[in-house]
Protein backbone atom coordinates (compact mmCIF):
# COMPACT_ATOMS: atom_id res chain seq x y z
CA UNK A 1 0.00 0.00 0.00
CA UNK A 2 1.37 3.38 -1.01
CA UNK A 3 1.60 5.60 2.06
CA UNK A 4 3.06 8.61 0.25
CA UNK A 5 1.28 11.79 1.45
CA UNK A 6 -1.05 13.21 -1.24
CA UNK A 7 0.87 16.48 -1.74
CA UNK A 8 4.18 14.61 -2.03
CA UNK A 9 2.70 12.13 -4.48
CA UNK A 10 1.28 14.88 -6.67
CA UNK A 11 4.59 16.76 -6.63
CA UNK A 12 6.31 13.55 -7.71
CA UNK A 13 3.75 13.03 -10.45
CA UNK A 14 4.52 16.48 -11.83
CA UNK A 15 7.99 15.17 -12.60
CA UNK A 16 6.53 12.36 -14.71
CA UNK A 17 4.05 14.36 -16.78
CA UNK A 18 4.27 16.76 -19.66
CA UNK A 19 1.89 19.70 -19.57
CA UNK A 20 0.35 21.02 -22.75
CA UNK A 21 -0.42 24.45 -21.34
CA UNK A 22 0.10 26.58 -18.28
CA UNK A 23 -3.60 26.23 -17.47
CA UNK A 24 -3.21 22.46 -17.39
CA UNK A 25 -0.26 22.84 -15.04
CA UNK A 26 -2.20 25.24 -12.82
CA UNK A 27 -5.18 22.90 -12.64
CA UNK A 28 -2.90 20.00 -11.72
CA UNK A 29 -1.13 21.96 -8.97
CA UNK A 30 -4.28 23.51 -7.55
CA UNK A 31 -5.01 20.28 -5.72
CA UNK A 32 -1.73 20.55 -3.77
CA UNK A 33 -2.52 22.16 -0.43
CA UNK A 34 0.97 22.88 0.94
CA UNK A 35 2.81 25.77 -0.61
CA UNK A 36 6.13 23.92 -0.28
CA UNK A 37 4.99 21.12 -2.60
CA UNK A 38 2.89 23.35 -4.86
CA UNK A 39 5.95 25.54 -5.50
CA UNK A 40 8.03 22.50 -6.39
CA UNK A 41 5.36 21.00 -8.65
CA UNK A 42 4.85 24.26 -10.56
CA UNK A 43 8.59 24.58 -11.12
CA UNK A 44 9.08 20.93 -12.08
CA UNK A 45 6.16 21.01 -14.49
CA UNK A 46 7.12 24.38 -15.97
CA UNK A 47 10.08 22.99 -17.92
CA UNK A 48 7.71 20.90 -20.05
CA UNK A 49 5.76 23.95 -21.26
CA UNK A 50 6.41 24.85 -24.87
CA UNK A 51 6.32 28.63 -24.45
CA UNK A 52 9.08 30.34 -22.49
CA UNK A 53 6.76 33.12 -21.32
CA UNK A 54 4.57 30.49 -19.69
CA UNK A 55 7.63 28.99 -18.02
CA UNK A 56 8.40 32.35 -16.44
CA UNK A 57 4.78 32.82 -15.38
CA UNK A 58 4.69 29.36 -13.80
CA UNK A 59 7.92 30.05 -11.90
CA UNK A 60 6.54 33.33 -10.58
CA UNK A 61 3.48 31.40 -9.41
CA UNK A 62 5.82 28.89 -7.79
CA UNK A 63 7.54 31.75 -5.96
CA UNK A 64 4.16 33.02 -4.77
CA UNK A 65 3.19 29.52 -3.61
CA UNK A 66 6.36 29.34 -1.51
CA UNK A 67 5.39 32.54 0.25
CA UNK A 68 2.19 30.96 1.56
CA UNK A 69 4.27 28.82 3.92
CA UNK A 70 4.39 30.03 7.52
CA UNK A 71 8.04 29.12 8.06
CA UNK A 72 10.46 31.57 6.50
CA UNK A 73 12.88 28.70 5.98
CA UNK A 74 10.40 27.00 3.65
CA UNK A 75 9.61 30.28 1.88
CA UNK A 76 13.29 30.68 1.00
CA UNK A 77 14.55 27.12 0.58
CA UNK A 78 11.75 26.19 -1.78
CA UNK A 79 12.84 28.83 -4.29
CA UNK A 80 15.72 26.57 -5.35
CA UNK A 81 13.19 24.79 -7.59
CA UNK A 82 11.89 27.75 -9.66
CA UNK A 83 15.40 29.23 -9.89
CA UNK A 84 16.65 25.92 -11.24
CA UNK A 85 13.73 25.66 -13.68
CA UNK A 86 14.40 29.15 -15.04
CA UNK A 87 18.07 28.33 -15.55
CA UNK A 88 17.17 25.05 -17.26
CA UNK A 89 15.00 26.92 -19.74
CA UNK A 90 17.58 29.65 -20.30
CA UNK A 91 15.69 32.49 -18.62
CA UNK A 92 18.88 33.65 -16.99
CA UNK A 93 18.00 37.26 -16.24
CA UNK A 94 14.78 36.22 -14.52
CA UNK A 95 16.64 33.50 -12.62
CA UNK A 96 19.20 36.05 -11.45
CA UNK A 97 16.47 38.39 -10.22
CA UNK A 98 14.77 35.59 -8.29
CA UNK A 99 18.13 34.48 -6.90
CA UNK A 100 18.81 37.99 -5.63
CA UNK A 101 15.43 38.08 -3.88
CA UNK A 102 16.02 34.65 -2.38
CA UNK A 103 19.49 35.41 -1.06
CA UNK A 104 18.25 38.66 0.48
CA UNK A 105 15.27 36.88 2.08
CA UNK A 106 17.55 34.23 3.57
CA UNK A 107 18.70 36.82 6.09
CA UNK A 108 15.31 36.48 7.79
CA UNK A 109 15.55 32.72 8.29
CA UNK A 110 16.01 31.59 11.89
CA UNK A 111 17.64 29.84 13.63
CA UNK A 112 21.14 30.04 12.14
CA UNK A 113 21.21 26.30 11.47
CA UNK A 114 18.09 26.51 9.28
CA UNK A 115 19.43 29.58 7.51
CA UNK A 116 22.66 27.74 6.71
CA UNK A 117 20.79 24.81 5.21
CA UNK A 118 18.59 27.12 3.14
CA UNK A 119 21.71 28.86 1.84
CA UNK A 120 23.31 25.57 0.76
CA UNK A 121 20.18 24.69 -1.21
CA UNK A 122 20.20 28.09 -2.88
CA UNK A 123 23.91 27.72 -3.61
CA UNK A 124 23.25 24.52 -5.52
CA UNK A 125 20.41 26.16 -7.45
CA UNK A 126 22.37 29.30 -8.42
CA UNK A 127 25.61 27.45 -9.17
CA UNK A 128 25.19 27.74 -12.98
CA UNK A 129 24.72 31.52 -12.61
CA UNK A 130 28.38 31.88 -11.76
CA UNK A 131 30.74 33.37 -9.27
CA UNK A 132 28.79 36.50 -8.29
CA UNK A 133 25.94 34.49 -6.80
CA UNK A 134 28.14 31.73 -5.44
CA UNK A 135 30.35 34.19 -3.64
CA UNK A 136 27.41 36.05 -2.08
CA UNK A 137 26.20 32.81 -0.51
CA UNK A 138 29.63 31.59 0.61
CA UNK A 139 30.24 34.91 2.34
CA UNK A 140 26.93 34.66 4.18
CA UNK A 141 27.67 31.09 5.24
CA UNK A 142 31.09 31.84 6.70
CA UNK A 143 29.86 35.02 8.35
CA UNK A 144 27.14 32.93 9.95
CA UNK A 145 29.73 30.41 11.12
CA UNK A 146 31.77 33.18 12.76
CA UNK A 147 28.77 34.13 14.90
CA UNK A 148 27.22 30.71 15.51
CA UNK A 149 29.38 27.55 15.21
CA UNK A 150 26.36 25.26 15.43
CA UNK A 151 27.11 21.80 14.06
CA UNK A 152 24.59 22.24 11.24
CA UNK A 153 26.21 25.54 10.28
CA UNK A 154 29.62 23.85 10.31
CA UNK A 155 28.28 21.03 8.16
CA UNK A 156 26.78 23.51 5.69
CA UNK A 157 30.09 25.35 5.35
CA UNK A 158 31.98 22.11 4.93
CA UNK A 159 29.54 20.85 2.27
CA UNK A 160 29.65 24.18 0.43
CA UNK A 161 33.44 24.24 0.40
CA UNK A 162 33.59 20.68 -0.94
CA UNK A 163 31.56 21.69 -3.98
CA UNK A 164 34.91 22.99 -5.22
CA UNK A 165 37.93 20.75 -5.62
CA UNK A 166 41.01 22.17 -3.89
CA UNK A 167 42.74 22.96 -7.18
CA UNK A 168 39.66 24.67 -8.60
CA UNK A 169 38.56 26.90 -5.76
CA UNK A 170 38.76 30.64 -6.47
CA UNK A 171 41.05 32.92 -4.48
CA UNK A 172 38.16 34.53 -2.61
CA UNK A 173 37.04 31.15 -1.27
CA UNK A 174 40.60 30.34 -0.22
CA UNK A 175 40.62 33.67 1.64
CA UNK A 176 37.33 32.83 3.38
CA UNK A 177 38.71 29.49 4.50
CA UNK A 178 41.99 31.06 5.56
CA UNK A 179 40.24 33.58 7.78
CA UNK A 180 37.69 31.12 9.18
CA UNK A 181 37.96 31.13 12.99
CA UNK A 182 36.53 27.62 13.34
CA UNK A 183 39.55 25.40 12.81
CA UNK A 184 37.47 22.25 13.20
CA UNK A 185 35.73 23.10 9.92
CA UNK A 186 38.82 24.02 7.94
CA UNK A 187 40.66 20.93 9.20
CA UNK A 188 37.77 18.70 8.14
CA UNK A 189 37.66 20.34 4.71
CA UNK A 190 41.40 19.74 4.22
CA UNK A 191 41.09 16.13 5.31
CA UNK A 192 38.09 15.48 3.08
CA UNK A 193 39.73 17.06 0.06
CA UNK A 194 42.88 15.02 0.67
CA UNK A 195 40.68 11.92 0.68
CA UNK A 196 39.09 12.94 -2.60
CA UNK A 197 35.69 13.82 -1.12
CA UNK A 198 33.58 16.02 -3.37
CA UNK A 199 30.01 17.17 -2.83
CA UNK A 200 27.89 16.63 -5.91
CA UNK A 201 25.86 19.71 -6.77
CA UNK A 202 22.18 18.92 -6.91
CA UNK A 203 20.17 19.88 -9.98
CA UNK A 204 16.70 20.63 -8.66
CA UNK A 205 14.92 20.84 -12.02
CA UNK A 206 16.56 19.43 -15.12
CA UNK A 207 15.50 19.55 -18.78
CA UNK A 208 12.69 17.30 -19.98
CA UNK A 209 10.87 19.18 -22.73
CA UNK A 210 11.98 18.36 -26.25
CA UNK A 211 10.90 21.54 -28.03
CA UNK A 212 10.53 25.12 -26.86
CA UNK A 213 9.14 28.30 -28.37
CA UNK A 214 10.46 31.73 -27.50
CA UNK A 215 7.94 34.31 -26.42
Amino acid sequence: MDRTPPDTARRNEAGERRFGSIDELRDFCRAIEQGWFRCQALAIGSVTLSNDADVVAACFEAEAAAQTEEQVYKQVACLAWPISALITRGRIETAEEMAERSIAASGHVTPSSSRAEALVGLLEAVWPLGERFQRAIYEQLFELLAHDPHWRVMRACRDAALMYADADQPDWLADLLGSCPTQKVTRRIREDRAAGVRIRIRVYVGPRAETHESG
